[in-house]
């Protein structure tokens, strides 16, 4: 029976609540909206398929990178609806017109995170853009299993910890399944986010965007009627700055392990960080100090064969195994939680989200510091 004594060790996945044939686990939800999977000893018939299928306990197959691209697409539209080079985008509808379905994190109307299936490509852009929340995944994980019964064609898109719970859920592997999994550099739980949205007034709409007006940086939009709007680069997002600090981020989220240990997809999507003064011979297009750029990374057979399948429609140029690497020595540093990040959880459930993080931004290092300065130099 699986009991969650350490919430660094589990993703909420919630892989074991599916497999179970009792119906025994249920959600429960901790500080900040944490949410973990709770057990009835009453239900169990130790039958040990929750403890089989969670990645922390019985491990996930890994697989290896391959090979990969940077690149983005050729279709401006799209880009302007991603955050990097609109790679998911082109993988998706690729996906699409062959008959496939397609399962990404959405906004509710509420501006919730969860995952939803879309079959036609009108709904695309639903399953588009940043997400700092870490998604809902209800249940996808049994709907994906039927799809792939029914020789469906699958796009599975999540986190790599979401990505990896599905793998083991499944337990096989299927042919007609393809697991594409984003480097999200940290997730917040619902109520983090939710919590950051209310100290921006709660705007009507949200839009990300991959490059702000006057800067190479990407950015959101709150628009709150039609005269009123607000956009923010990345580094002025308090929800952002939070996380860069480790505080509101899940707690399986600090040093995560499926990012240091491998992968468990078929591609592996990233944003691409070029070295100073990068460009390249081939296309006077390429410009990755201006044009935010994917890194697409196949770790299958089957992941390699569907890059290859949509370069056409990409302005790219291949990467090596070694530069790959050391792309992702980048993305697996991982975020640390933050000193005050327990401290900071509980305070937004009572105080704006905006003076929680002024508050404890700063460390207790630096707190005794100022203090030792300022008694120094003004008592």
């Amino acid at each position: 029976m699986i009991k969650i004594k350490d919430l660094h060790k589990c993703s909420s996945c919630m892989a074991c609540m599916m497999s179970c044939p009792q119906n025994a686990i249920a959600k429960a939800e901790g500080t900040g909206g944490i949410v973990f999977p709770v057990a009835d000893r009453s239900k169990c018939i130790d039958c040990g398929r929750c403890e089989a299928v969670c990645p922390y306990i019985a491990g996930y197959n890994k697989t290896r990178i391959k090979g990969g691209i940077v690149g983005f697409t050729k279709e401006e539209s799209i880009r302007a609806l991603s955050t990097a080079g609109g790679l998911f985008a082109v993988l998706a509808a690729h996906v699409l017109a062959r008959g496939g379905l397609v399962w990404g994190a959405a906004y509710t109307a509420e501006y919730n995170v969860v995952h939803i299936c879309i079959e036609d490509i009108a709904e695309l852009p639903l399953v588009l853009g940043k997400k700092y929340a870490l998604s809902q995944l209800g249940d996808s994980f049994l709907r994906v299993k039927e799809a792939l019964l029914q020789d469906r064609l699958v796009l599975f898109s999540g986190t790599p910890c979401q990505v990896a719970g599905l793998r083991n859920y499944l337990g096989e592997v299927y042919e007609n399944l393809l697991c594409v999994e984003v480097h999200c550099g940290g997730a917040v739980p619902a109520y983090v986010w939710q919590s950051y949205l209310q100290s921006e007034g709660c705007p009507e709409y949200i839009e990300f965007v991959n490059r702000v007006d006057g800067c190479n940086k990407a950015g959101i939009r709150f628009i709150y009627d039609e005269n009123t709007e607000k956009v923010l680069a990345r580094d002025e997002i308090a929800m952002h700055k939070a996380i860069r600090l480790g505080l509101g981020i899940s707690p399986s989220c600090e040093n995560c392990i499926f990012v240091k240990s491998g992968s468990a997809a078929d591609i592996t999507l990233a944003r691409y960080n070029p070295a100073k003064g990068e460009q390249t011979e081939e296309t006077e297009e390429w410009d990755p100090h201006r044009q935010p750029v994917s890194l697409a990374v196949y770790n299958t057979p089957a992941g390699q064969r569907v890059i290859e399948s949509i370069l056409d429609m990409l302005v790219y140029r291949t990467i090596s195994i070694k530069e790959i690497q050391k792309q992702m020595r980048g993305h697996a540093k991982g975020r640390q939680q933050g000193e005050n990040a327990a401290e900071f959880m509980k305070a937004i459930e009572n105080i704006d989200f905006n003076q929680a993080l002024d508050k404890y931004s700063k460390t207790r290092t630096a707190n005794k510091i100022h203090k030792m300065l300022k008694n120094l130099f003004f008592n």
